[in-house]
């Protein structure tokens, strides 16, 4: 299973981050995705969108298949799409705007 999380944050800013991928797996382990809203009693302001791409659908729930998003190149916006051939990790600058995640089954 690859787990995609989406933030316009820098990844030094979700502080321990083999913490945070194990709490990814735990919340993903019976959901294709989940979105984790801010944490309010640190002063968190920022959300974060959960997805897994697994490689075998689970057809117990929704199985995203694929996630069409933005990313920032050279001081604009730019389409992406992840989906089971993108190779991970990924290191780039995800802008806002919409985040489209389609299931196996369209």
């Amino acid at each position: 299973m690859v787990l995609v999380t989406m933030t316009i944050e820098q990844r030094s800013a979700l502080g321990d981050n083999s913490r945070w991928l194990e709490q990814t797996g735990r919340l993903l382990a019976n959901l294709g995705f989940e979105l984790v809203e801010p944490d309010r009693t640190d002063d968190s302001d920022t959300s974060h969108l959960l997805v897994a791409i697994r490689p075998t659908p689970t057809q117990r729930h929704f199985d995203p298949d694929e996630i069409a998003c933005w990313t920032s190149e050279g001081g604009r916006g730019k389409a992406a799409k992840l989906d089971r051939e993108t190779r991970y990790p990924i290191d780039a600058d995800y802008s806002w705007g919409l985040i489209s995640v389609t299931d196996r089954l369209g």
